[in-house]
């Protein structure tokens, strides 16, 4: 993608981004529009791809409304991106037939890698799907930055895994190696290599201490994207990650928030507890307080608002809100939301 591709590690990076949100809101429109896409872009590859999704549409409404058109291909990048990870499949084909139509009258050696990348993570999500591979004409590759031509590869050496051609998926990783140290591509690469070197007849001891030390590798560094692309190339990578209990919380956690709860039960990294929560079971998980809570939560009630509405004190909304986090496992309180709405929270109450 773009300059969070090329670092070797995101830990802490948010931390700084969050508080700047707000800010971007009033920045000039150049500005706002490249913080909402590298933002989103952060976002994107720590698995946090609802945040990435808003981010990125912010980004793009603004390009759109001012007619930005150096930005617009970039933020339906970052757009598509999420969408296709979030499996909105019908949202995303729009954006990349949009990104498509853009291409014919923009020639950008990174939005040309990133098109082809886009459809590359379309078909891990979505095996019916179906493209054309582009041959590159040599500027293009040439001008492209080792970051995006790594991440590229990278890619490459997992869609590879998932058709089960392990040898293209081993040269494809080596490839990618040697042009950049970006966080997506090294763990897209190094995961590609233990997939493939196992199907090759590699020891299964060798590949699950392999897979939970790539897992721990992409919890720490935050490059958890790799880490779901690599599940849906090859499922094997989340029930082996789920062997150990460190990995399996980061494996479960990130594929949660792709949508692939499909992969996650068979490797059985759902628990009960969670099961009834996206089975629409939120009255057997919540108490009668908390779904309360939840259904002021939705409507987007600060704490201080939930809390006169219920006459309740501030503190104890606090505690609910906590509560209805670790009971949904989830971490943020719109990632709460989300989930409720699938569950109908309304209709639970």
């Amino acid at each position: 993608m773009g300059e969070a591709t090329a670092a070797a590690n995101l830990n802490g990076l948010i931390a700084m981004v969050n508080p700047l949100v707000a800010l971007a809101e009033r920045a000039e429109p150049i500005v706002a529009t490249s913080f909402f896409t590298r933002a989103a872009e952060v976002q994107f590859i720590r698995s946090r791809y609802d945040e990435a999704l808003a981010l990125a549409s912010r980004g793009l409404k603004i390009a759109s409304d001012l007619h930005l058109d150096f930005a617009l291909g970039y933020c339906l990048v970052q757009r598509a991106n999420a969408e296709i990870t979030l499996r909105r499949f019908e949202a995303a084909r729009r954006s990349l037939k949009t990104l498509t139509e853009f291409l014919f009258s923009h020639k950008d050696p990174y939005l040309e890698l990133e098109h082809q990348i886009l459809h590359m993570r379309m078909k891990l999500a979505n095996k019916r799907h179906r493209f054309s591979e582009t041959i590159f004409p040599k500027h293009i590759w040439r001008d492209a930055s080792g970051a995006v031509k790594s991440e590229y590869l990278g890619l490459k050496a997992l869609t590879a895994v998932g058709r089960g051609e392990s040898d293209e998926a081993l040269w494809f990783a080596a490839r990618a190696s040697e042009l950049s140290d970006g966080a997506d591509a090294r763990f897209s690469s190094q995961l590609a290599s233990a997939i493939a070197h196992r199907r090759k007849g590699g020891d299964e001891q060798a590949f699950l201490e392999s897979i939970v030390r790539l897992t721990l590798a992409c919890a720490e560094a935050e490059v958890l994207d790799s880490l779901v692309q690599a599940t849906r190339a090859d499922p094997r990578v989340a029930s082996v990650a789920a062997q150990d209990p460190a990995a399996k919380v980061v494996v479960r956690d990130a594929l949660l928030r792709a949508n692939d709860e499909a992969i996650a039960r068979p490797a059985g990294l759902i628990a009960e507890e969670i099961e009834h929560a996206l089975t629409g079971g939120l009255h057997d998980v919540l108490t009668p307080r908390e779904l309360e809570v939840l259904q002021l939560m939705s409507r987007g009630l600060t704490n201080a608002a939930i809390a006169e509405n219920l006459v309740i004190a501030e503190s104890t909304v606090k505690v609910h809100v906590r509560h209805i986090l670790r009971k949904l496992n989830v971490a943020t309180r719109l990632q709460a939301v989300l989930k409720a709405s699938k569950s109908e929270v309304d209709s639970a109450l």
